[in-house]
C-alpha cells in the first residue's frame, strides 16, 4: 500500500511482517517505523485500505 507520503510493505512468506516507511523523511526506505508509536495510526489506516481492496477485488489472504 502506498500514499503520497507513506508506504506499507507486507511480507507474506517466512515470518509475516509489516514495514511502514515515511517517504518524505526516508525516501530510501531504510528505517522501518513499525515499532514507533506515531506509525501505528498509519499502519491501521493502510491495513484497512488493503483489506478493503482485497475484498473489492475478491482476493484471498
Amino acid at each position: 500500500m502506498r500514499t503520497e507520503r507513506y508506504k506499507l510493505v507486507h511480507w507474506l512468506y517466512g515470518d509475516e511482517a509489516w514495514e511502514p516507511y515515511d517517504l518524505h523523511e526516508d525516501p530510501e526506505e531504510v528505517k522501518n517505523r513499525y515499532d514507533t508509536p506515531d506509525a501505528q495510526e498509519i499502519c491501521v489506516q493502510l491495513q484497512g485500505t488493503l483489506r478493503e481492496l482485497k475484498r473489492q477485488y475478491q482476493l484471498n489472504d
